[in-house]
């Protein structure tokens, strides 16, 4: 189908790669999902996440359309807000817990949790510029809440070890040099599955998976943050990232081992 990424003047690749493969880990993580939820005994975390497999679908689907030929922006973020939407509907509107009180954000919470969800999943796609990160990030965040849970006596999540896996499989073709890109599809559903975990607080609180995803966070508010200070246009495309400025000063490989040795400090 020629659905491939020609390198540019902002590009970390210097050859036409593959795109769009991140429908691959998808498929795979809903295949195991309806596994999960047909087995004899249940897991709750899979039936919770079976119900967004309709907006996170979607959302892949509108991903891997946009790495065949770029949507107008409009179109495409009325269906990122109609699956965030869909998936704050489903695991109920958030509330905060601050200095052990309950704060419940009723409609508020509706629409800021529709936004949160809308960032973090456009933030991973603007993380997703160099091979392996958006991968490796994901399967940080995945093992360290694994392993905050395990540590804590709390039961594991099938679904987010699942996650691990696929992102695992994934990362073994998408480290330097990448033999595929994920594209918008698979960026976009890591980015909406993170914050759907994060928001129902599976295995962690909310808060201990945005410690996780501190990097991706950080550089994406920072680098908008300095370019709207500078005047610049934010909704043009650019390659000055912390990451983008470190990869360029010493190369893929050693990038994300700093960015995972930040992460792990």
């Amino acid at each position: 189908l020629q659905i491939v990424d020609h390198p540019n003047h902002r590009s970390a690749h210097a050859e036409v790669t593959p795109t769009g493969a991140g429908i691959t880990f998808v498929l795979v993580f809903a295949l195991a999902l309806w596994l999960m939820v047909r087995a004899q005994f249940p897991y709750p975390d899979a039936e919770l996440l079976l119900e967004l497999l309709p907006a996170l679908l979607l959302i892949t689907l509108t991903g891997l359309a946009d790495d065949f030929r770029p949507l107008p922006w409009v179109p495409r973020a009325v269906l990122h807000f109609i699956c965030a939407t869909w998936v704050i509907y489903i695991i109920g509107f958030p509330t905060l817990i601050v200095l052990d009180t309950e704060i419940r954000l009723g409609i508020a919470g509706l629409v800021f949790g529709a936004i949160a969800l809308v960032w973090l999943l456009n933030l991973y796609n603007f993380m997703d510029g160099i091979d392996g990160i958006a991968a490796s990030e994901a399967l940080f965040a995945f093992a360290g809440a694994t392993l905050i849970a395990w540590r804590s006596g709390i039961s594991l999540s099938q679904p987010v070890i699942a996650l691990m896996g696929v992102c695992f499989g994934f990362l073994v073709i998408n480290w330097p040099k990448a033999r595929v890109f994920m594209g918008d599809g698979g960026s976009g559903f890591l980015g909406l599955i993170l914050g759907a975990l994060a928001l129902s607080e599976i295995l962690i609180p909310v808060w201990s998976w945005m410690i996780l995803l501190t990097w991706f966070i950080a550089d994406a508010c920072l680098t908008i943050c300095l370019r709207l200070m500078r005047g610049d246009k934010i909704h043009e495309a650019h390659s000055l990232h912390a990451y983008q400025h470190l990869n360029r000063a010493l190369g893929t490989p050693r990038t994300l081992l700093i960015v995972q040795g930040v992460n792990l400090i």
